[in-house]
């Protein structure tokens, strides 16, 4: 029942979704399958780079009412409903690799994705 009630919820909003809210889950969708793909094929050492050699330097802060900090908000969320919804269900990493490569098909540079092990 409760399984149900769920996927009857999820029906509904991508049934609610405009063509811009389509746009930016099958955009997620994509990039995360790509990303789990590159995180699956490259090797580790061609993965990461220095963050020294490619920093972009010190950015002006984006304000929460600009038109890219908007557009990088819309990427985020779709690409946290696709992941959470997905059957690969996806990694820190490759959502991390996934939105990075989102935000730079935007237009919208200077990411990083930054590596930490415990």
């Amino acid at each position: 029942m409760y399984a149900s009630s769920g996927l009857s919820r999820t029906i509904a909003r991508l049934a609610d979704q405009d063509l811009v809210g389509w746009n930016d889950l099958v955009s997620a969708q994509v990039a995360l399958l790509v990303a789990q793909y590159l995180v699956w094929t490259r090797p580790r050492g061609l993965f990461v780079t220095d963050a020294q050699l490619e920093s972009p330097g010190v950015q002006e802060p984006i304000s929460l009412r600009s038109d890219v900090w908007r557009n990088a908000f819309r990427a985020a969320v779709a690409l946290r409903r696709v992941a959470d919804h997905s059957l690969l269900k996806p990694r820190c990493l490759v959502r991390a690799v996934a939105l990075s490569r989102m935000l730079e098909q935007r237009g919208i540079t200077g990411s990083r994705v930054r590596v930490g092990v415990q």
